[in-house]
């Protein structure tokens, strides 16, 4: 996205060229990021400080690849680190495994320089159109769930409510952005819990989002099956009243662990019972590279970054109950993007 700045630093840092290595098995989301697509097998990126850049991929990809990327394509050949000898090469920490480092340093006699921090840099605010896409992954993630809540009563186990989300996710030619978590009852109690056959009944969390255009939203709504007691309600409201707290806090300047602290500290004798952190970046990746939302980030929100916002409670044997909107941060304040209702729904 941000290619012509990316560029610009290379020159900035005396870095000739960046060289994103992408493995079979394992994207490589700078170099979806920067070509806007990506192979189904071993590919390279070279993006030049100065000159055209190349994206490098086998033959049988070359064709589908040219419809596709941003950035020239060509075919990846064995010599084809030709030009990049005695210079100084970027590379991606992040990625790159020390095998992998190492088999690049014999295959080319260059100076190389970790670049990890720069693509981060780049990757944490988004563009114009980065925030378009994910809007509408946004947008779509509210139908889906409006579509959820309509028909939750035909659902009888976790495993047939994901599949009733898969399927409107599949319908439309999308794919998620990571297998949905739908846990009930004591289930709820682990916050990344994998649907199962058992039944839904009491406090239902419904976790899922949407790929679209290659950038994902996420949400997060809580359900009750049953009759629900007052002392239930009353814990509902409280992780809601946390939830609104945050939105309200987060803005532009706001370091990631005075936000979580204020959430955090919002819950008062509830609070031994969120146990993860407030929020995480989203973009190409559904926990993004950048500013987070946690008690060890020093980094400052920043207009144009998107995170979420996601508190919970989780009390051990019982139940667990959790309301999470992605969020893009302003100058004064936190827009969600994910805008489905966050008044109760009981299903009896």
């Amino acid at each position: 996205m941000r290619l012509k700045e990316f560029k610009s630093a290379l020159a900035r840092s005396g870095i000739s060229a960046a060289i994103l290595y992408g493995r079979d098995g394992v994207k490589e989301y700078n170099i979806e990021y920067f070509t806007d697509s990506y192979p189904l097998s071993a590919c390279r990126l070279l993006i030049w400080a100065k000159g055209e850049d190349s994206f490098l991929v086998p033959k049988l990809e070359l064709e589908r690849m040219r419809k596709l990327s941003r950035i020239k394509v060509k075919e990846l050949k064995k010599d084809w680190q030709k030009g990049l000898e005695r210079k100084t090469i970027g590379f991606n920490a992040n990625y790159l495994s020390v095998n992998e480092l190492k088999s690049l340093k014999k295959l080319i006699p260059a100076k190389f320089v970790d670049i990890s921090h720069e693509l981060s840099r780049l990757r944490e605010i988004k563009t114009k159109e980065e925030i378009a896409r994910i809007k509408k992954a946004c947008q779509i993630s509210d139908s889906i769930l409006g579509k959820f809540a309509a028909n939750a009563r035909k659902f009888k186990t976790e495993k047939k409510a994901a599949k009733f989300l898969l399927d409107k996710i599949e319908e439309i030619g999308l794919e998620p952005s990571f297998p949905p978590i739908i846990a009930a009852g004591k289930n709820a109690v682990n916050p990344h819990h994998e649907p199962s056959n058992s039944k839904l009944e009491g406090f239902c969390v419904v976790d899922f989002g949407v790929k679209y255009k290659g950038y994902c939203s996420d949400t997060t709504r809580t359900f009750y099956f049953g009759k629900i007691s007052r002392e239930e309600k009353e814990i509902y409201n409280r992780v809601l009243n946390s939830q609104m707290v945050g939105l309200g806090f987060a803005k532009t300047g706001i370091r990631g662990k005075d936000l979580d602290y204020k959430v955090r500290n919002s819950f008062g004798n509830l609070g031994k019972y969120f146990i993860h952190s407030t929020g995480h970046s989203v973009g190409r990746e559904i926990h993004d590279i950048g500013t987070g939302v946690h008690k060890n980030e020093n980094r400052k929100l920043a207009k144009g970054m998107i995170v979420t916002i996601e508190p919970g409670i989780y009390v051990p044997n019982k139940f667990g109950i959790r309301i999470e909107d992605t969020v893009i941060v302003e100058e004064k304040n936190a827009t969600p993007l994910t805008k489905f209702a966050k008044k109760l729904v009981l299903i009896e």
